[in-house]
């Protein structure tokens, strides 16, 4: 009778959510290799045993080896305490935030936990955390750019399976999408756009894809290769993601309003950056940064109340962007008083 029941309770931990599956010749040798030998016969009949126990266990073939696994809608088989509200919380956090970020293959695995995950906190006081917390972007919020399922399907199979991918894209500045061969590198989220890192043929330094801006894609039996000294938080952390302009870093040293210097102290620009008060209340704030659009457009953020002091190009750059907004503004003022009749 035992022996029955750890027979049946393994089986149970063997067979996998679909779309996946195991057939019953596979699960004679597991059981065999763990000293729980039983016919191919026996264990068909136990898992006939278990579908009709309502487990949500299907057979998907029943040509011989009868292969099975857990429906889609199957509840979560738990033997011990259950899915405790803390943890049920923490799957109800990834399901709210992070299903843009997982594959499309490890969300089906996990949605019958997220499903068990929501029931389990019904009634829960650990519920009304998700009624007083709130991520929110720091930038102005956009809406996502459309991208097709089945591209960021391909995108995430390829990285975890180390293919390539062959698709169409679409450069911004182009008028039509181009095929191309891409290896993979990794995936990065900034805001509400998805970017693959990538390199193409014959070269071997990284570029950003947006997803966006594929057309389609597919995923090739090709291996992806790995390049060499590649890392994909040294790449971010080296200003890439943020659209870098030069090759090296620079050294700025930036005056700001009190109000606007406090705020850089609270959320640094870098960690090595230091800070100086003068007497005249403002704050000079000295930091070595990769020089990227993205730094460029924080700047110009601030308005009137930070001054760049160092280097010169950048002090040139943000005073041309200046002196460019107050031309068009001014000009279309002008326009504006021609077309209301005033001088």
């Amino acid at each position: 009778m035992a022996e029955n029941f750890h027979r049946l309770l393994r089986l149970l931990q063997l067979v996998p959510g679909a779309p996946r599956f195991i057939d019953t010749e596979q699960l004679e040798a597991i059981l065999g290799n763990e000293g729980r030998a039983a016919t191919r016969r026996t264990i068909q009949r136990d898992l006939v045993k278990l579908e009709q126990m309502g487990f949500g266990l299907v057979c998907v073939d029943k040509t011989k080896p009868y292969k099975w696994r857990f429906s889609e809608r199957a509840s979560v088989v738990l033997f011990g305490p259950g899915l405790d509200p803390q943890t049920a919380l923490a799957l109800r956090l990834v399901e709210l935030h992070l299903t843009r970020m997982l594959p499309k293959s490890t969300l089906r695995a996990l949605q019958p936990h997220l499903s068990a995950a929501q029931k389990a906190l019904t009634g829960k006081p650990v519920a009304r955390w998700l009624d007083k917390v709130r991520l929110i972007p720091r930038s102005q919020p956009l809406d996502p750019p459309k991208v097709d399922g089945a591209i960021v399907g391909v995108v995430h199979e390829a990285l975890l399976e180390g293919r390539q991918i062959r698709a169409r894209y679409q450069a911004r500045e182009s008028d039509h999408a181009k095929e191309m061969t891409l290896n993979p590198l990794g995936l990065v989220y900034r805001d509400s756009v998805a970017y693959l890192v990538a390199t193409v043929p014959k070269f071997t330094d990284p570029r950003l894809f947006p997803l966006h801006r594929f057309h389609d894609a597919v995923m090739l039996e090709t291996r992806a290769f790995a390049v060499g000294g590649f890392d994909l938080d040294e790449y971010i952390a080296a200003g890439e993601i943020g659209f870098r302009i030069g090759d090296r870093d620079i050294r700025v040293e930036l005056r700001f309003t009190d109000g606007a210097g406090r705020a850089v102290e609270e959320t640094p620009l870098h960690p090595q950056q230091t800070v100086l008060h003068s007497a005249a209340g403002t704050i000079v704030v000295r930091a070595t940064v990769p020089d990227t659009r993205v730094l460029r457009s924080w700047i110009l953020g601030f308005g009137p109340h930070v001054e760049v002091i160092a280097p010169r190009s950048l002090r040139r750059a943000v005073a041309d962007a200046h002196a460019a907004a107050a031309t068009t503004y001014r000009r279309s003022k002008r326009a504006g008083q021609r077309a209301s009749g005033k001088t």
